[in-house]
């Protein structure tokens, strides 16, 4: 009967550890759901904030365009209309030739020299440059991706 009392009583205290650790593992449980439920909704608030940066990067990005766009507008000003027949297009040059010239009086008067000149057709992307002294200064060479074909014609292309 001792036996089966100590038996019992070995019993008893293993039933008590286990229940004790089965409390624990409750206890620990709890905090795991809640700790689940708060990384949950930190996860919710970092989506949602990632959201609306990208939202708002986006408008940025849509108003940067738009501020370049009217920027570019402004330094370009209006492009030479394509004008079809011959008389019209000696009209155009004439004016602008009137209009550099001004352009390069106002420089002398100033006291600048003009030594050569760059020039990008919007189009293209083609590079031409105009030296006015010689073949090749140091200053103003020819740039590396033009070519010696590239420079302005002595007359208008007829197109």
């Amino acid at each position: 009967m001792e036996k089966f009392k100590s038996d019992i009583s070995y019993l008893e205290q293993n039933v008590k550890i286990a229940e004790a650790k089965i409390k624990l593992w409750k206890q620990k449980y709890l905090d795991l759901e809640k700790e689940k439920e708060d990384l949950l909704q930190e996860m919710l608030q970092a989506k949602e904030m990632s959201n609306s940066c990208k939202e708002e990067s986006e408008l940025m990005k849509k108003y940067i365009k738009q501020l370049e766009k009217d920027q570019f507008a402004k330094v370009r000003g209006i492009a030479a209309p394509k004008l079809k027949t011959t008389q019209a297009q000696k009209r155009k040059l004439k004016e602008i030739k009137t209009r550099a010239q001004k352009a390069l009086q106002f420089s002398r008067l100033c006291g600048l020299e003009l030594d050569c000149l760059r020039l990008k057709d919007p189009d293209s992307s083609k590079m031409y440059t105009v030296d006015f002294h010689t073949e090749n200064s140091p200053e103003c060479g020819p740039l590396p991706n033009v070519s010696k074909d590239d420079t302005f014609p002595d007359t208008p292309p007829n197109g």
